[in-house]
């Protein structure tokens, strides 16, 4: 899919720029994230087939990079588990960019002289857009009343975001994320494009 390669592009090239800028007396480092999280949620096929299935007990792992202490970006990947029919019938790669519209997003070292200021908030909210690539898998489904098929593909959603980060310590904090899609596109059965409504928490580690 062009426009998920053209972010994705996007994304490394800013996760490649370091995070430490010097001026003329000072450093200052934004700490990047790595997350660990699970979840659950309700995924309705907008597609001609129509239908849901609800997740439980996700697997999400996602990196984080900051601009600016109220600016960033990041690139996860997130398997989805249908408890129903006990399988992983979608995962995928998942972009987003961040805006925290209330405390900094992360951890502020700056370095003047050889003193160090740590300047780090409580808590954070910030406001995302999300662009998913996912594969998808379900066996045996009934398409019709008198066929039944295993369906697999790949389609994209353009989602928003509304997360928040609770700082544990100064190496950990506690995020809590929900995810609302607003729009799908198909790349290869028009039968299936899911729109997700879900929430993801877990832990989140500085560097």
């Amino acid at each position: 899919m062009r426009f998920c390669r053209f972010f994705f592009f996007l994304a490394c090239s800013c996760i490649s720029m370091t995070n430490a800028y010097a001026g003329k007396e000072s450093t200052t480092y934004l700490s990047p994230k790595f997350s660990l999280r699970t979840g659950g949620g309700i995924f309705t096929n907008s597609g001609t087939l129509g239908g849901s299935i609800n997740s439980v007990g996700a697997f999400n792992v996602l990196y984080v990079h900051y601009m600016t202490t109220r600016l960033a970006v990041a690139i996860g990947y997130k398997a989805d588990f249908d408890m129903t029919r006990l399988s992983m019938p979608v995962r995928g790669i998942d972009i987003a960019g961040r805006w925290y519209y209330l405390g900094r997003g992360t951890k502020k070292t700056v370095t003047t002289a050889g003193h160090e200021v740590i300047r780090q908030d409580t808590y954070a909210l910030y406001l995302g857009g999300e662009l998913s690539e996912k594969k998808y898998f379900f066996s045996k489904v009934a398409t019709s009343a008198t066929s039944v098929e295993n369906l697999s593909g790949d389609y994209g959603s353009l989602n928003i975001l509304l997360g928040a980060d609770y700082t544990l310590n100064d190496s950990f904090e506690w995020n809590v994320e929900a995810c609302y899609g607003l729009f799908t596109f198909s790349q290869t059965d028009e039968r299936v494009r899911f729109q997700a409504m879900s929430l993801a928490t877990g832990l989140s580690y500085l560097f």
